[in-house]
């Protein structure tokens, strides 16, 4: 690939991403998101996803039979369980718009109550993301989602707050079986024991 047919090949493969998320009915903000996810992600590794020149060649000349081998490729093309997760987190969330427009509000409505703790959100590249776990199918919020809100710890990771909140947990129990955050409180339960599984991260 060329100087000249780069910038048309990224362009091609942008709208081809934004052609997959209209699709599905996501908008572009999404591609945004994800762009600036991986980015921040990959920046952040110690080896950074660009490799030294010095080292291309290093690594090139001094592998051997075994360092080859197809196990290995795999090993060094496998994606980190942590920006997997981080990208899954971001796909499962939504734009402002997007929030505004399944709670059937304005935007300014969203905003209002994101600075009110009525819903929760991360930061992608300084743009907001709403998790889709706490949007019920009667588009409105989870109930007790405020204090839900108030008890989460600055800085948790959006990818562990999605873990937290839709995996099972022996501490809550619907019918005798263990429960999801989530489902226990769309089922009527104490808001205060999802509180105190969130007080006890570290």
């Amino acid at each position: 690939m060329t100087k000249q047919t780069m910038p048309i090949a990224l362009a091609e493969a942008f709208n081809k991403l934004i052609q997959g998320a209209q699709r599905h009915g996501r908008d572009v903000k999404l591609i945004v998101a994800l762009l600036d996810a991986l980015t921040a992600m990959l920046l952040q590794q110690s080896d950074a996803p660009f490799p030294s020149e010095r080292r291309i060649g290093s690594t090139a000349t001094a592998g051997t039979a075994a360092n080859n081998s197809p196990s290995k490729r795999r090993t060094r093309s496998h994606v980190p369980p942590q920006l997997k997760a981080r990208l899954e987190a971001v796909v499962d969330s939504l734009s402002d718009d997007e929030a505004a427009w399944f709670l059937g509000i304005s935007v300014r409505q969203v905003r209002r109550r994101r600075s009110k703790g009525q819903l929760y959100f991360f930061e992608v590249g300084r743009k907001k993301r709403y998790p889709l776990w706490q949007f019920t199918d009667h588009r409105t919020v989870l109930p007790g989602l405020r204090e839900v809100v108030a008890a989460t710890p600055p800085g948790l990771p959006p990818e562990r707050m999605q873990r937290l909140m839709t995996m099972a947990r022996a501490s809550l129990r619907i019918d005798e079986r263990r429960s999801d955050p989530v489902s226990w409180l769309l089922n009527g339960g104490d808001p205060q024991m999802v509180v105190r599984l969130l007080r006890s991260l570290k």
